[in-house]
């Protein structure tokens, strides 16, 4: 495939693209999208804004399905043995301090992550909190990943300059997607933490 249809299509394209697959995978693809912001291919601001939208709407779809099957899910995350121990106590500290529950929840890993968004949509009476707390926490766990693969990028652009080899290139956007791994995994391990000592 031609690299000038792709750059000329990238525009068309690449942000309904980035909105669907930041709403299914928020953080990763927010930092790639911002790393390639800063060589020029998106608009910054655009990025923003996708990242932010895409990681709220996936919450509230959380939340509704979580309001809507109220019984099966509070059974349903009784029983399954993966993430129960861990949803007993987001439980507990959804009680406690509603605001870094859901914060804690956000930076866990999937099973514990959709679990307790789906738990969190069960608190019917802490709704219009939990709604508002959500998109205080997405906007700032965004704008760390947006700001983040923008400097990152923007230090690896000036990199490539000095030596203007594609292999560079590459290299940068391995070395920014190893990062963003590891920054995941230790908050990760910060969440799980977190929650042993509940």
């Amino acid at each position: 495939m031609d690299v000038g249809f792709i750059m000329s299509n990238l525009e068309l394209y690449g942000y309904p693209l980035m909105f669907i697959l930041m709403y299914i995978e928020g953080p990763i693809v927010t930092f790639i999208s911002s790393f390639l912001s800063s060589f020029g291919l998106f608009n910054i601001f655009i990025v923003g804004t996708l990242a932010f939208f895409g990681d709220f709407l996936s919450d509230l779809m959380h939340f509704y399905v979580g309001g809507r099957g109220f019984n099966y899910i509070n059974k349903r995350l009784k029983t399954e043995g993966v993430a129960s121990r861990s949803i007993s106590q987001i439980r507990k500290m959804m009680k406690k301090n509603l605001f870094y529950a859901l914060f804690l929840v956000k930076i866990s890993p999937p099973p514990i992550s959709s679990s307790g968004l789906f738990l969190a949509g069960t608190l019917k009476k802490k709704r219009k909190n939990v709604i508002l707390y959500s998109a205080m926490i997405s906007l700032m766990i965004e704008a760390c990943f947006v700001l983040s693969g923008f400097f990152i990028g923007s230090y690896f652009y000036s990199v490539i300059g000095y030596f203007r080899g594609a292999q560079y290139a590459v290299m940068a956007v391995v070395a920014a997607l190893i990062l963003f791994l590891v920054v995941r995994k230790v908050l990760g391990a910060m969440s799980e933490k977190s929650l042993e000592k509940i």
